[in-house]
């Protein structure tokens, strides 16, 4: 019987690579009524009728196959049934099968990234924090720069700035030529006060990518925060000669031209910088 479940699960497949899955769902329901307790129909039957987002009924079949052959559920699997629960609001469950997926495979990068993912949501960021530090423990290479560099966006939705700047530099040091981390960097010291160590970060990121219009725009801001309104001005313009539709660093122009022409007296009355979270 085995062979034949075998051969049947090959058809579904190639029902499957036809676009035909009502077809496929039909030859998984075949073989659950030959074998009631063959896990892998149950499992491949989930996978399909996920892809079709009847999710409510592919977390049954994947919980099923997972009560029937715990030891043969892949990572990819309970990244799959976690990522439906979390969708169902179960988030408890969504994690603890990502944790299982990971003890299965600790270099697993999906998992961690959707364990971290669901803790970004629930704005529970120190632990999002820590999961990349346990992946790190076991592969240095796991995360990557980006990572970092989206956890540190999150961070700044809080206002949390220190930890915003922490994972803004880990992406750095990560890797040197991220220019979303160096602009992003740069942002989070600005809001801190620290206008001059923004100005070096925003540079920075110029001399990876000169044609990174929001940079100029930031660096814009930073000038204009110290009353360096010549200079400003020249970023604005550079930010709109990139990118001509950017709403604000038009407006922003206008009201550094207003300041340097005596006409505008405030010369803090300006937007805030530009986040770039995938910008690269």
């Amino acid at each position: 019987m085995a062979n034949s479940m075998d051969n049947m699960r090959i058809q579904a497949e190639a029902y499957l690579n036809q676009g035909k899955p009502l077809e496929a769902i039909a030859i998984y329901e075949q073989i659950i009524k030959l074998d009631p307790n063959y896990a892998p129909a149950y499992s491949d039957l989930g996978r399909v009728l996920e892809s079709q987002g009847w999710q409510e009924l592919a977390i049954v079949q994947y919980i099923k196959a997972l009560s029937l052959a715990p030891s043969s559920y892949s990572p990819a699997s309970h990244l799959s049934l976690g990522t439906l629960l979390k969708n169902r609001g179960q988030i408890t469950e969504a994690i603890a099968c990502f944790q299982k997926a990971i003890g299965l495979n600790p270099s697993y990068k999906p998992a961690y990234q959707a364990w971290v993912e669901t803790l970004i949501e629930q704005q529970k960021l120190d632990q999002a924090w820590e999961v990349y530090a346990q992946a790190e423990l076991f592969d240095l290479d796991l995360i990557n720069s980006k990572d970092f560099n989206d956890l540190g966006i999150a961070y700044i939705n809080q206002n949390q700035l220190d930890q915003a700047i922490a994972c803004f530099q880990k992406a750095i040091s990560i890797e040197p030529s991220y220019a979303s981390a160096h602009c992003n960097l740069g942002n989070a010291l600005l809001q801190y006060g620290s206008f001059k160590e923004a100005i070096i970060s925003f540079n920075e990121a110029l001399s990876i990518d000169p044609n990174f219009a929001e940079v100029y725009y930031n660096l814009a801001i930073a000038l204009n925060r110290i009353n360096r309104l010549d200079e400003a001005i020249a970023c604005f313009e550079a930010a709109i000669s990139l990118k001509p539709e950017f709403r604000e660093a038009h407006a922003n122009l206008n009201s550094n031209l207003g300041k340097a022409l005596g006409i505008i007296s405030n010369p803090q009355d300006i937007g805030m910088p530009r986040y770039a979270p995938q910008l690269d």
